[in-house]
């Protein structure tokens, strides 16, 4: 048999019992794997709730699809776990994902909270799970300002000193399990908004002006103090800005008059050096021609 065949025959026979033996290993392990996640999340809920014993268990969705456990306790508290993947809103962690169990009372108030999963910078953002860090998040709720005061002076939340990335994570994360919480497990979605009456402006819903009939061809805008149009103001998005075309012009043009005027500076400095070494040495100086001044 060919030296090479036999190589390659050899290596796809190791690679597939390898194979073979981590997906056995995955299939015996995945239960207790489940079995030790669900344990952790059980003496979470009784660190924050020590008196709910026997909570009522069940499930729901989070806006990106992923699974919450929800635990219901008497005196219409719950909790439930929500991780850094439930919600694109978001921000991201420094390292993989972060899952905290959050406790919340019948007003939307929060009780306590656990970091049950993570996987942050040990000595650094892995302190979010102590308890100096996290008892910042008791008594707030969703009104509160979900920002570490690094960014936001009026931020609810102190940062972690070395760890702001990790700090951001926890602060977004607990402030979209709080929406999450009222949109989903408490019941108190937010309130439609009130039926449109004749002082509507024109252009409005229902208003005077609008367009009778489902089937109306839609208009502009609504005006501000329409309904649910959002009021004029600056919109805040984590994402980046995009950069138009014209914008990497510009800049293009002002990076080339840059370049253009450190070569100027430049030839000056030689001059003047190639001046003052000619009159030292008592040679007579012929000036140089100007270089031009056009574009490179």
């Amino acid at each position: 048999m060919n030296p090479m065949v036999k190589m390659v025959l050899t290596l796809a026979v190791i690679s597939a019992g390898a194979a073979a033996a981590l997906s056995a290993a995955n299939r015996l392990t995945a239960d207790k794997i489940k079995a030790a996640a669900e344990a952790k999340a059980a003496r979470a809920v009784l660190k924050i709730f020590p008196d709910c014993t026997a909570p009522v268990k069940s499930e729901a969705k989070s806006p990106t699809g992923e699974t919450i456990t929800v635990y219901r306790c008497p005196q219409e508290r719950v909790c439930f776990s929500f991780s850094s993947a439930s919600d694109k809103s978001i921000s991201r962690p420094y390292s993989g994902v972060i899952r905290a169990m959050i406790g919340v009372d019948g007003k939307g108030e929060i009780l306590g909270m656990r970091i049950i999963a993570q996987t942050e910078t040990p000595g650094l953002g892995n302190k979010i799970v102590e308890d100096k860090f996290l008892e910042q998040f008791k008594g707030k709720s969703e009104k509160s300002n979900w920002k570490v005061k690094k960014d936001d002076a009026s931020g609810a939340i102190d940062g972690l000193s070395g760890a702001t990335i990790s700090s951001r994570a926890v602060t977004s994360l607990v402030g979209a399990a709080l929406k999450f919480h009222r949109e989903q497990l408490s019941g108190k979605a937010a309130a439609p908004s009130a039926a449109p009456s004749d002082n509507a402006p024109a252009g409005c819903g229902d208003g005077p002006g609008a367009a009778p009939g489902p089937s109306a061809t839609p208009g502009p805008a609504a005006p501000a103090g329409c309904g649910d149009a959002p009021a004029a103001g600056p919109v805040h998005d984590n994402r980046r800005p995009v950069v138009k075309p014209e914008r990497f012009k510009e800049r293009r043009a002002g990076f080339s008059d840059a370049r253009r005027l450190l070569k100027r500076e430049e030839d000056r400095r030689r001059e003047k050096a190639r001046l003052v070494g000619a009159e030292q040495n008592g040679r007579p100086v012929k000036p140089q021609a100007p270089a031009p001044q056009g574009g490179e």
